[in-house]
């Protein structure tokens, strides 16, 4: 009998059907006959000849298929593995999203004579999908096979651009660009993601040469004139520099960090306090720069989990208006996500609204009532002069994370300051045996344990504090008062 060739299976990648490596396969038997059994005459020649023509079919057979493919015969397509993210850690709307499309390419990947720009837009769909998500990895994937399908298409280029200089790839990332633009000559995100990727690979001159053609089709750039600013400073040319700095700050003033490169350009010219002056103004707030294609990004946004990206990345800058306006986007999107709940408080709490965000605070305990959602909860009534409830959530806080620290202070800031000194001066003892080297805690349990008249105690820990902190003078002036 001729034995069945097994099939070496390669292990399914997420997201794609299981291939096999394709293999002949003949499964003819010939039967022995038994030497008790009569044959009429002629049979045992019969057999061999049998045998004969079934070893030739198992030749025939393997050679029909180690021979080569004839020219120009269709091979089955080979697509790319994605890192396609597992549907349990997506929001749930965003896991049917991402289920319908994924469903929708695999069904063109299995398609006749598809024109691969179609497929193309089928991947980069997906990828902007997963991009306007956070989902980078397979974002970038996904742009890398779109490209490689439809190389005549900008919008791939672009996003592969955009997410390879992101992940490091910054060879990948020129090329991108550089395809890009030969795709769309003179458009400014990519003349300006370009020049910013070779500045930072030293190539200078070349960035120079971008940004001042990005300059020379829009003037009114902040971007543009910035990067300038920025190519003239690492060849050297300080006062060409400040003055497209000074441009670039004139058409976006709140942009912050531009003041640091003009300190560090008006220092390296010896104008020290004039460096000082800008050094002080500096902050976190970025260039802006027109982005049409990431601009589009948003409309494809799913739950709540965008709008907080975006919603957190405003308030590290120091833009509440456009943190708050993103938090509610992400609460109108998921009314009961905690974290969204939580994160809109916060902002306009920063913002003076103390009641809105303690009806957000509110929210956010009754949906996940966590030790932190006790305390900001617990802070705010204070601040709108309800004690009682301040204390209630900041005691509740405590019972949840007695190790974390700010819970800790908080509760013992509140009793302190509505007169419960005994169990604020043991809230301070706690604190201290978690970070015995904290000054300001040893001097603040001094000074409950001085309104219990327990004075010896507070020399201990007035002592301490300006041994731990010799320029704290209210240590060394209430100590010396005692005695």
């Amino acid at each position: 009998m001729v034995k069945r060739v097994p099939a070496r299976v390669k292990p399914p990648i997420e997201g794609q059907q299981e291939e096999f490596e394709p293999v002949c396969r003949y499964n003819h038997a010939v039967s022995r006959s038994s030497a008790s059994i009569s044959r009429p005459p002629g049979a045992r020649s019969a057999g061999r000849v049998c045998r004969v023509w079934a070893s030739v079919l198992v030749l025939l057979t393997a050679a029909a298929c180690s021979a080569p493919r004839e020219e120009g015969a269709s091979e089955a397509p080979k697509f790319a593995d994605i890192a396609h993210p597992s549907p349990e850690v997506l929001e749930p709307a965003l896991a049917a999203e991402v289920k319908t499309q994924r469903s929708n390419l695999e069904a063109l990947q299995n398609g006749d004579h598809l024109p691969p720009a179609e497929l193309a837009r089928a991947y980069g769909e997906l990828g902007r999908l997963y991009q306007a998500h956070r989902l980078l990895e397979a974002a970038l994937d996904c742009y890398r096979e779109a490209h490689r399908l439809d190389p005549q298409a900008f919008n791939w280029a672009y996003y592969l651009g955009v997410l390879s200089a992101s992940d490091g790839n910054v060879d990948d990332a020129a090329g991108a660009f550089a395809r890009a633009l030969e795709l769309r000559p003179g458009d400014l995100p990519s003349l300006i993601r370009l020049a910013d990727l070779e500045l930072d690979r030293g190539e200078i001159e070349t960035a120079r040469g971008l940004y001042q053609e990005a300059v020379s089709l829009d003037g009114s750039l902040a971007a543009a004139a910035n990067g300038l600013g920025r190519a003239e400073v690492a060849g050297k040319r300080y006062a060409e520099a400040i003055e497209h700095f000074n441009r670039a700050v004139a058409i976006q003033p709140d942009a912050s960090v531009i003041h640091y490169h003009l300190g560090q350009a008006y220092r390296q010219l010896g104008q020290l306090e004039t460096a000082e002056s800008h050094l002080a103004r500096s902050g976190k707030v970025r260039v802006a720069m027109p982005d049409p294609l990431i601009h589009d990004l948003l409309a494809l946004a799913l739950g709540a989990g965008p709008h907080l990206s975006r919603g957190n990345g405003a308030m590290r800058e120091g833009r509440l208006g456009e943190a708050a306006a993103e938090y509610r986007l992400a609460v109108a999107a998921d009314p009961e996500n905690s974290m969204a709940r939580q994160s809109l408080g916060s902002a306009l709490a920063r913002l003076g609204d103390l009641e809105g965000a303690a009806a957000e605070f509110n929210a956010a305990v009754r949906l996940e009532p966590s030790a932190r959602a006790h305390s900001d909860l617990g802070i705010m009534l204070a601040e709108l002069g309800d004690d009682g409830g301040s204390l209630r959530h900041l005691r509740r806080a405590a019972e949840l994370e007695p190790e974390l620290e700010k819970v800790q202070l908080n509760l013992a800031n509140a009793l302190g300051r509505l007169g419960h000194y005994g169990e604020a001066a043991e809230a301070y003892r706690r604190l201290l045996e978690a970070d015995p080297s904290n000054p300001q805690a040893h001097l603040t349990l001094a000074d409950l344990l001085v309104r219990q008249e327990e004075l010896q105690e507070a020399l201990v820990h007035y002592h301490r504090a300006r041994e731990l902190l010799p320029t704290l003078g209210a240590a060394w002036v209430r100590e010396a008062t005692i005695l």
